[in-house]
């Protein structure tokens, strides 16, 4: 049996291993261990792309290399594999100007092989290592390449495990919410039938009896409190979306602008409120009231968060859903949508609140303060109108909410042919800073996939440092706005100053005009909405960079 087949033999067992792994530390450890049995190297390390960084992840070596250090892409032989998409072989890493030989003069290290995982947009390395001067050869670097394409479809398995978890997760929630809501439904109906006895009777009783008697008075509150009670069970049906609507065609404009009034005076003088009305806005099929309703709850929610005051933006635009949002939240179609978002300045909320704001009866206000079915409300009105609910908030930075409603079909019609366009695409470098990982990877990924140069920061600091050390052009700057420590303005100002000619946009889970209401952001600046989506990205950026200064 020659060295080709007992190398194949090996590795079909490796990627039997890989097929079963079910996280990165695991497929880490088969692959660092396989790299050095399938080629006889006296070393090997599993190298993870990290923005514009290597890391080098594992190892598995006679002496130790670099596990857990970080390079610049541009300094290390498996940048260079990524960068270029394909192997590295080097029989001499004195002879080669690749090699950072400071970095190798400390190790054993004399030749090696270093192979890119994932041809198309490579997002890590596997290197092999000799002590003694020889020229890898084409048997191993095979072999070490057929193991690194194994690796990159264990590593996508595991993200698209992950991303299935966040999916059942969300059906959880989901199942959790719709088993309260049965329950609530019919605690509510059932409840409905008691209180019908008790309104109606109150009411005959006190038709009975004289005025001035002064039973009339004790036969008032019970009446008072019973029609309290119907109330919330009312709130109650909405929530688990059993209460009877009455749609038609409306326009989210003319609904806030007729209650505008009304929730000043519920606001009070100590909040300002905003409020701005997409142009040429779709209509949408929804019971008039229901919305109402949901306007005035989220605005009491908007006041309760802000005991000193601030601002409260309510804004009503067209988006287009795209297929990509919609895969990843639960019941929703894609599609051309009417989005009335509802921004306050208050006092944030954590995850872990988050969570739950929509359940019936949890609430962060003191005993007596509130029943807790506000939210519960908005959430079963939406629901039951066809709509969707997303919630963007951090502490200290107030809440935003946006309902996405499906346009009606004459709205939706009008606004077909301007979706058919191809996905905008270039070849320029975009420097990408946000705090949150998986929105990170998301638009770098996008990006990437798009044609564009990706650099990556996940804070002020990074993105500081990216910037100096970045030898080319960099055209443009995509940050988030708020961020720990130093906030997208300042990166924003502190890189033009480096760089003059590079563009900015911006990003946040807060409608572009309500960060702008807040003092965020300049209106003159580009500015793009969580949740991003592919379309809308790309869109944003092509035209950002586009425009004349």
């Amino acid at each position: 049996m020659d060295d080709h087949t007992r190398g194949m033999e090996k590795l079909v067992g490796v990627v039997q291993e890989l097929s079963r792994t079910r996280t990165l530390e695991e497929i880490q450890v088969i692959v660092r261990r396989a790299a050095r049995e399938l080629t006889g190297a006296d070393g090997a390390t599993f190298v993870l792309r990290d923005g514009d960084k290597c890391f080098y992840a594992d190892e598995d070596a006679i002496a130790p290399l670099w596990k857990g250090m970080r390079f610049p892409m541009s300094a290390c032989i498996s940048g260079w594999a990524m960068l270029n998409a394909r192997a590295a072989i080097v029989e001499d890493i004195y002879a080669d100007d690749r090699i950072p030989v400071d970095a190798y003069r400390p190790t054993f290290v004399k030749s090696l092989a270093m192979v890119p995982i994932r041809t198309i947009d490579p997002i890590g390395a596997i290197g092999n290592y000799w002590a003694t001067r020889r020229m890898p050869t084409e048997n191993e670097v095979r072999l070490l390449q057929v193991l690194a394409d194994s690796t990159s479809i264990a590593i996508e398995n595991v993200q698209a495990q992950r991303a299935r978890v966040a999916i059942e997760q969300q059906l959880q929630q989901s199942q959790k919410i719709e088993a309260i809501g049965r329950l609530a439904g019919g605690v509510a109906h059932d409840f409905n039938n008691i209180l019908s006895v008790i309104i109606s009777y109150a009411e005959l009783v006190r038709g009975a009896l004289p005025e001035g008697d002064p039973i009339r008075a004790d036969v008032d509150e019970i009446w008072t409190a019973g029609k309290r009670a119907s109330q919330l069970t009312q709130q109650l049906l909405a929530f688990s979306r059993k209460q009877s609507l009455a749609p038609r065609v409306i326009d989210l404009n003319e609904t806030c602008g007729g209650m505008e009034k009304m929730m000043r005076r519920l606001l009070g003088a100590d909040v300002e409120l905003t409020l701005l009305r997409g142009v040429d806005l779709g209509t949408i099929l929804a019971d008039p009231g229901q919305i109402e309703q949901v306007l005035m709850n989220l605005a009491v929610n908007a006041r309760d968060a802000m005991p000193s005051g601030g601002k409260l933006t309510i804004e009503t635009k067209n988006v287009e859903l795209d297929e990509a949002y919609a895969k990843t939240h639960l019941d929703v179609r894609a599609g051309p949508h009417v989005q009335l978002a509802v921004t306050d300045t208050g006092v944030g909320m954590e995850r872990d609140v988050l969570a739950r704001i929509f359940e019936p009866f949890f609430t962060t206000k003191e005993e007596g303060k509130g029943t807790g079915l506000g939210l519960a409300t908005v959430f079963g009105i939406v629901k039951q109108s066809g709509g969707h609910v997303w919630v963007y908030s951090e502490p200290g930075h107030g809440t935003t909410f946006k309902i996405y409603f499906p346009r009606s079909e004459s709205a939706a019609a009008r606004e077909a042919a301007r979706n058919t366009a191809e996905p905008a695409r270039g070849d320029e470098t975009v420097l990408v800073v946000d705090d949150d990982d998986q929105v990170r990877a998301v638009a770098c990924a996008v990006l990437r996939r798009s044609g564009y140069v990706v650099l990556e920061a996940s804070n002020g600091g990074e993105a500081l440092l990216v910037s100096e050390k970045h030898g080319a052009t960099i055209d443009l700057l995509l940050t988030d706005v708020i961020l720990p420590r130093m906030s997208g303005r300042e990166i924003a100002e502190r890189v033009v100053a480096m760089r003059p000619a590079i563009k900015v946009l911006f990003m946040s889970g807060y409608s572009d005009e309500a960060t702008r209401q807040h003092g965020v952001l300049d209106s003159r600046v580009p500015f793009v909405e969580k949740p991003i989506t592919p379309d809308s990205l790309r869109a944003k950026v092509r035209a950002v960079l586009d425009a004349k200064r």
